[in-house]
């Protein structure tokens, strides 16, 4: 299949051009990524300038949206799910897909998926703020980035493939919905050992969906939103914050250290007893980023924090250019990009070092194979693992990683997991593992 590639444009560039390819711009100087000082604060709040003493913050939408996933992961491990099994595949997959689309009629259900020491403030899923998750997923939502230039009309996902699928755009949902088919006919035929499969499709909905959005989305064409308040709040200031709630930090992660914000998700800040999963609670990337902070022998990295300082300056920013639209003033969209793209960046280094260690664990499980059952099991969850988050990384149009990179990711992970000839595929995955260090300029030997 041939592809309609990304393009890098000049540093000549105005901020009337689409965001989309001004994302994409690379070795301008130092200046894109480092604008000058302005004042940051320390927590991720800030008052509307509209409606003196209300919050001008309002990202439940998308921390709705993680809780939504995490929902339907902890179904595919319910018994509840296992007993539809009897009235037949198409009830599982019926049940599947009301969580998939938000039907109004899991609204009155309790919120399983999530345990604290303290009582939640939400209980149920009519106190989010849910929406459709196959609404918001890449390829449904909007075209994949990247294209087949042979008919632009079609997309190309890069990493798997249905024979069904021409346009591959409509990909993401077909394998959510393959992975639905596949679930039931295990459900059917008494199989409810579903951890595995929940995860794979948890963690690519993760990346076809927060990822995406954020980076593809909010932190890209969604810079060109109005800058004048409405509301509490602007369009642009809301479209900042949803990408925040997507990264899935709550907004005080910046005064806890890396360490700490890997294994607390949970922080009562307003000290009233109880936990908002809104915005007191740490989510799959905060707590990920934050991994792979702390999984630095030499404490080489900081891209948690770098993440969480780049999204609070950003928002500052946006506050203190209030009624200013990016697209009229270049020096404002200067400033506000090179938040987005430290932003962006960060994220998707901190991703691969999931895949690095991911891959590393790979291989040492791969290579205990055929001792037994468990073993085995291991390695599959592994090899899913890195294959996700290398699926991932073609959700951000503006990724550092170049498209024949990601082919060449995939080329080397296969295309399902390998059960023969692993003397020789364990050899190119470590190969692959100080590739990916180069392209990333992260130190190897620096990994625990």
């Amino acid at each position: 299949m041939a592809i309609f590639k990304k393009h890098k444009l000049s540093c000549a560039i105005t901020a009337t051009l689409s965001l989309t390819l001004v994302l994409g711009l690379s070795g301008c100087g130092d200046d894109d990524l480092n604008p000058e000082n302005i004042d940051t604060p320390s927590t991720y709040e800030f008052n509307s300038l509209t409606q003196p003493g209300q919050s001008s913050v309002d990202y439940s939408q998308a921390t709705s949206q993680l809780i939504l996933i995490k929902e339907l992961e902890a179904l595919i491990n319910s018994e509840e799910l296992a007993n539809l099994a009897e009235n037949g595949k198409s009830a599982v997959i019926s049940r599947l897909n009301e969580y998939y689309t938000a039907n109004p009629v899991i609204n009155t259900l309790n919120i399983q998926s999530i345990e604290s020491d303290l009582p939640l403030e939400q209980t149920q899923l009519s106190d989010l703020n849910i929406s459709s998750l196959k609404s918001s997923l890449a390829g449904t939502h909007g075209p994949l980035f990247y294209r087949d230039s042979t008919d632009t009309n079609n997309g190309n996902f890069i990493g798997w493939a249905l024979n069904s699928i021409s346009n591959e755009d409509e990909l993401p949902d077909a394998k959510v919905q393959f992975w639905f088919d596949g679930i039931a006919s295990a459900l059917v035929n008494d199989d409810t050992n579903l951890s595995d499969k929940s995860e794979i499709i948890r963690d690519f909905l993760f990346g076809a969906i927060a990822y995406y959005q954020a980076t593809g989305v909010l932190l890209n064409t969604g810079l060109n939103a109005s800058n004048s308040s409405i509301e509490k709040y602007t369009d642009l200031q809301h479209n900042w914050d949803l990408a925040f709630g997507y990264f899935g930090a709550h907004p005080h992660y910046g005064n806890y250290s890396a360490s700490e914000n890997a294994i607390t998700l949970d922080s009562d800040l307003n000290n009233n007893g109880e936990i908002s999963l809104l915005n007191e609670y740490n989510f799959e990337y905060a707590t990920l980023s934050a991994k792979s902070d702390s999984q630095s022998s030499l404490s080489i990295s900081n891209y948690s924090q770098e993440i969480f300082t780049a999204f609070s300056k950003g928002r500052a920013l946006i506050d203190l250019y209030n009624n200013t639209q990016t697209n009229d003033d270049p020096e404002f969209f200067r400033r506000l990009l090179a938040q987005a793209n430290i932003i962006s960046q960060n994220w998707e280094k901190a991703l691969v070092v999931q895949l690095i260690n991911n891959i590393k664990l790979t291989v040492i499980f791969g290579e205990l194979f055929t001792q037994n059952d468990l073993y085995r099991s291991v390695y599959y969850r592994y090899w899913a693992r890195s294959k996700n988050i290398a699926i991932t990384l073609q959700f951000n149009p503006n990724s550092i990683i170049s498209y024949l990179e990601l082919v060449d990711i995939h080329r080397v992970m296969k295309y399902s997991t390998p059960t023969t000839d692993l003397t020789q595929y364990f050899p190119e995955l470590n190969d692959l593992r100080t590739k990916l260090a180069d392209i990333y300029n992260i130190d190897l030997e620096g990994l625990n």
